[in-house]
């Protein structure tokens, strides 16, 4: 056989009735789309496994290849029935998100939704450009950075759930103008985070902030983060019940993202304590990141900045509030080989 058979529609009408059957709550109606995903029978079974066992939580297509068959769009909260190479049905997804970008805006949060082996955005960049370059050019076209692709966000339903999901989001720090991230997105980005780091007992539930009063200083932040040199944050006590702010405790995390909402960093907590803001030692200040971290900077500016807080939700601010201060590792996208400069090894426990 040159390529993938021709669906059995037998079976997959009897696979969609098994999962109707399993869990009525989440299929609802009659209406599926079958499609195959993959090209070569080793691809497809790949895929398929993926999308079974929940690394895969979505895929990309390009309108200008569907403008002859428009049925083939996806659409919000239609049910696919994904095939493999023998026409045989695997797994039914429903749609949860489309995002309608161009390919060169294409980040690695959006590449995220994909393969373990391709979700590296330049991975991804490698197998997608030539496939499509190919397909776009048998119909006359040639491939564009500017060209529009759909980037579609699914959920496995049957036959089994994805064991990485989130079940619950606190959106604890966002700024005034920070979009919120689509459920859809956090959901993607943590199931990469899970299947990346196996090393850890990684929970459930996280925490949602936008760091930074502006998006060039959350800019820097997230550079920060990345390069080791800001390992910790801080947050007045007095302020969690009038914000709705939580602590945290060991082994918590928080998904930082941009202004536009799109997730950035995972970051897990090693060690939390609660000191008042007076008797701040610089071995705390000095995680916070540069310029800011000598002691007396960090005094300084961190003084007018919850004073403006504490204000803004009627209350007055001291030097005796207590700071929870949450010290963290960047546990994703961080490459697990790369060190920690030697002048942030504080020994935090003296």
């Amino acid at each position: 056989m040159s390529g993938p058979a021709t669906p059995d529609t037998a079976a997959i009408a009897a696979f969609f009735a098994a999962a109707k059957k399993a869990n009525p709550d989440a299929v609802r109606g009659d209406a599926y789309r079958i499609r195959a995903i993959g090209s070569s029978q080793d691809t497809m079974t790949k895929i398929l496994a993926h999308v079974r066992n929940g690394e895969k939580r979505g895929t990309f297509s390009l309108p200008w290849l569907l403008e002859k068959t428009p049925e083939l769009t996806p659409k919000l909260g239609e049910y696919v029935v994904l095939v493999d190479f023998d026409g045989q049905p695997g797994a039914l997804v429903t749609t949860t998100e489309i995002e309608n970008i161009t390919y060169d805006t294409i980040t690695a949060a959006h590449t995220a939704v994909d393969g373990p082996a391709i979700r590296e955005l330049t991975k991804w960049q490698a197998i997608h450009k030539p496939y499509w370059t190919q397909a776009l050019a048998a119909i006359g076209e040639q491939f564009a950075g500017d060209m529009p692709v759909l980037v579609e966000h699914f959920k496995l339903v049957y036959p089994q759930t994805d064991p990485n999901t989130l079940k619950q989001v606190r959106f604890e720090t966002l700024q005034r103008n920070a979009l919120r991230p689509s459920d859809a997105a956090l959901d993607s980005f943590w199931r990469a985070v899970k299947i990346a780091r196996p090393d850890l007992a990684l929970p459930d539930n996280i925490d949602v902030r936008c760091i930074g009063i502006t998006q060039p200083i959350s800019e820097i932040i997230f550079e920060h983060v990345a390069s080791h040199l800001k390992t910790a944050t801080f947050r007045p006590v007095s302020l969690f019940k009038p914000t709705g702010q939580q602590p945290v405790k060991v082994g918590d995390c928080t998904v930082l993202v941009q202004y536009d909402g799109t997730p950035r960093m995972a970051l897990r907590y090693t060690h939390v304590e609660t000191l008042p803001f007076r008797d701040m030692p610089e071995k705390f200040t000095l995680l916070n990141g540069p310029p800011i971290n000598a002691g007396d900077t960090w005094h300084g500016l961190h003084r007018g900045i919850y004073a403006n807080l504490f204000a803004a939700n009627g209350l007055t601010f001291s030097d005796d509030e207590p700071v929870l201060v949450e010290v963290f590792e960047l546990i994703y996208p961080q490459p697990l080989d790369t060190p920690v400069p030697t002048a942030l090894q504080t020994d935090i426990k003296t």
